[in-house]
């Protein structure tokens, strides 16, 4: 005969296994249900994660972008004030280069060659004649024999360095053989080849 002790043990565990089970499927089906919520949410987060880490992404190479912009900009800027600065140099030597030049033989075989080769197409009866003062004194009588009967009017600019310009009012004609007039109109070659030399 079983005993009422006994049958409270065996009632206790009955009630006690089947409070376990049911305790254990809810335990599960809360695992199961909060653990999908868990999933779900984990997810949310390194989904907004990885949206906020590639805009910061896009945003910095934006910037980037525009930093390397701006670089490359100021870096052509520099260099064309270095290639400006070397042209105005190279062309201030230029100048000072012609001024030595009216010192020397060769200028004054150069002027009247240029005068001879002018001379036939200045059919005016008056030439204006543009000099520098040191050719004025140095070469006045040879000009007035060389347009021998033609009035010949002269006007000092020292800015020419050397050579001449003559006007021939009458038929609308002017000369610039001038060595300041001659750099100017090289002026855009010599830059040219100036900026291939630095490229």
């Amino acid at each position: 005969m079983i005993t009422i002790e006994e049958k409270l043990k065996l009632f206790t565990k009955i009630v006690y296994d089947r409070v376990e089970k049911e305790n254990r499927g809810m335990v599960e089906k809360f695992n199961e249900e909060f653990g999908n919520i868990i999933e779900r949410k984990r997810q949310e987060f390194i989904n907004e994660a990885q949206n906020i880490l590639s805009q910061n992404i896009r945003e910095i190479e934006k910037e980037r972008t525009k930093i390397l912009s701006r670089a490359r900009i100021e870096e052509k800027r520099i260099a064309l004030e270095a290639n400006r600065t070397i042209f105005d140099k190279a062309l201030k030597d230029l100048l000072k280069y012609a001024g030595d030049f009216t010192k020397i033989p060769e200028y004054s075989e150069m002027f009247f060659d240029d005068l001879e080769r002018i001379k036939p197409q200045l059919k005016g009866s008056i030439i204006d004649i543009y000099v520098t003062k040191s050719d004025f004194e140095r070469y006045k009588n040879n000009i007035d024999e060389a347009f021998d009967g033609k009035t010949i009017n002269y006007f000092i600019d020292d800015e020419l360095i050397g050579g001449f310009k003559a006007i021939d009012k009458s038929i609308s004609i002017k000369f610039d053989m001038s060595l300041s007039g001659r750099i100017n109109e090289a002026r855009e070659l010599i830059g040219r080849k100036l900026f291939e030399i630095l490229q």
